[in-house]
């Protein structure tokens, strides 16, 4: 199984990033975990063009979701910008009109509620077909896995744990050094899934953090130190939060992985070191 998965993460790694200023994240699986919205759903149409060139070209799709596999939106259908040359996106034009995808994005900041981006630092799409998605790998080789597998590995985010694409030696404030990648990842004694089972269990939500229908992911950014000593360090990304939910979520989260069975520090060139752990915590609230 194990073997399995590691093939099918590779081989969905995404085709060439675009021409900007960006680091590769990796696979579709650790990448769509720093993305508010997972969705599959269907292009309706263009529905905006960059007139200032000799050949306009699409930038912006209208997409109706037909599956929320992860996230907070609500509408069903929303609108989806592409690369203008230097936004470190894809293209909007590959996304023609009547195909249908599974896409990872993120609200973009200076746009209407509505609007989301796709990045192309990182496999952050994936092309369904007849209940398969199609991938593309380095080689442009296409190929075609269960849609049902990706549901699957998207909802249990535990599978494949979020981390750093790049070693990178980094320092929290009060001094303490750790890498944010390494030859051997730190982990927990207990097993990925169980352990986010056991937090879930553990955490006390704020009334109406969630929905019906809506599910939020918390990656929760750790050190282990060479002593395997786990020390809470925020979180990844989590754009959308107010500060007392970050607050109040984020000291349970504390206690609770502080707390938790032991951890087994990183290896760097066969030396123990201290690095970051990304535990994923999906919370959902289903209908």
């Amino acid at each position: 199984m194990m073997r399995y998965l590691l093939i099918f993460l590779f081989a969905i790694l995404s085709n060439a990033v675009n021409a900007c200023d960006c680091i590769f994240e990796g696979d579709f699986f650790r990448d769509s975990q720093l993305s508010e919205l997972v969705v599959f759903g269907e292009v309706i149409d263009y529905n905006s063009y960059y007139a200032h060139s000799r050949a306009p070209f699409p930038t912006s799709i209208s997409f109706l979701i037909k599956e929320k596999l992860r996230g907070t939106e609500r509408r069903d259908t929303i609108t989806v910008f592409g690369d203008l040359g230097y936004n470190c996106r894809p293209y909007i034009s590959k996304f023609a009109p009547k195909t249908e995808w599974v896409l990872a994005m993120t609200k973009m900041s200076n746009e209407k509620e509505s609007d989301y981006e796709i990045s192309s630092c990182g496999a952050y799409y994936l092309q369904y077909l007849n209940g398969e998605v199609i991938s593309e790998t380095f080689g442009k080789e296409r190929l075609r896995f269960p849609y049902d597998q990706v549901v699957n590995l998207v909802r249990y985010p535990a599978l494949v744990p979020y981390h750093w694409p790049a070693k990178y030696l980094d320092s929290t404030e009060d001094g303490l050094s750790y890498f944010l990648n390494c030859d051997v990842l730190p982990k927990s004694n207990i097993p990925n899934r169980r352990l986010a089972d056991m937090v879930k269990r553990e955490l006390n939500l704020p009334p109406g953090f969630l929905e019906e229908g809506d599910s939020y992911l918390f990656l929760v950014k750790g050190i282990v130190d060479e002593r395997g000593h786990y020390r809470f360090n925020g979180f990844y990304r989590q754009v959308h939060f107010l500060s007392f939910e970050s607050d109040y979520i984020g000291s349970q989260l504390k206690f609770i992985l502080e707390n938790t069975g032991g951890w087994l520090c990183g290896l760097e060139g066969g030396e123990k070191v201290a690095a970051e752990v990304v535990t994923p915590i999906l919370i959902e609230r289903r209908l």
